[in-house]
């Protein structure tokens, strides 16, 4: 697990209090300029796998930016909206993607953090990182050009998707939500690019255990399922495509992957249940 910060190769830190800027070399001036309020930050709607992102556009002289605000979930978002004790999950974040890059996962490149305390005890932090250009999320290209696709194609972006998926668990890194929005794929390359974004809450162990990656597997094919009540278009087999591009040559591995696919059954129906109660009460 991470338990230091000790801060990635090639960045830089610099206080200013209330302000601490951890930026990657050669990208201090965009992270000030957030910092300052000088940056032309507009929102991106529908941005890939970023639902509330902001994007820092390209002059021509660098790449555009994504820029992403930490927003407490549950039931004291209303309360604490930006506001944590704390810096550790950003921190953890930042880790996790440096962690995950250096082991050759294709995943957003990180420009740099920005935590600033407010309040005295709390901090809000946002997280700056390089747009990967034309790589819409499984989600988006479910909805568009999939469905049209040869089968060849498809089973492509599946291999590309288990294969991605598969090298970060070798690498002992745990994804805390992996869903169809946080894979993003450039079909455009042949064979097509599957890339992993928002370690976000995320972890690391110096092997990741069978049931770990079963957990992380079956999260994304819930996500799938889920899905396709709106639109069945990720079929039976291509979630089995999966489990299957994942293991590889390794039969034993896809075995007990089934085995856990049964084991994992009972849950999925309750999150069936609850889907259904769901839009039961939308409706009302």
């Amino acid at each position: 697990m991470i338990r230091h910060f000790d801060l990635p190769e090639g960045s830089r830190l610099t206080r200013s209090d209330p302000l601490i800027l951890i930026s990657r070399a050669g990208r201090e001036r965009v992270l000030k300029a957030i910092a300052q309020g000088r940056a032309d930050l507009r929102r991106a709607p529908g941005i890939a796998g970023r639902a509330d992102a902001l994007r820092l556009k390209s002059d021509g002289s660098r790449p555009s930016f994504l820029v992403k605000q930490y927003w407490r979930g549950g039931i004291f978002r209303g309360v604490m909206r930006q506001r944590f004790l704390g810096i550790r999950r950003f921190i953890s974040e930042l880790l996790l993607t440096e962690i995950a890059a250096a082991a050759g996962l294709n995943t957003a490149r990180i420009a740099g953090l920005l935590l600033k305390r407010v309040d005295g005890i709390f901090w809000t932090a946002t997280l700056v990182s390089e747009e990967i250009e034309n790589a819409p999320d499984l989600a988006r290209l479910a909805a568009g050009e999939y469905t049209d696709m040869p089968r060849a194609a498809r089973n492509a972006v599946l291999k590309a998707v288990a294969g991605e998926i598969r090298k970060m668990h070798d690498a002992g890194i745990f994804h805390a939500d992996l869903h169809l929005k946080n894979i993003l794929i450039q079909d455009n390359n042949d064979p097509p690019l599957a890339f992993i974004i928002d370690f976000d809450r995320g972890d690391y162990f110096k092997q990741l255990s069978l049931r770990n990656r079963l957990n992380n597997l079956m999260r994304l094919d819930r996500s799938a399922e889920k899905f396709n009540r709106r639109s069945r278009v990720i079929s039976a087999t291509d979630r089995l495509r999966v489990l299957k591009y994942y293991a590889g040559h390794d039969g034993e591995m896809y075995r007990q992957l089934r085995r856990g696919v049964r084991a994992f059954a009972f849950r999925r129906k309750t999150h069936r249940l609850w889907w259904r109660l769901i839009s039961v009460f939308r409706k009302d």
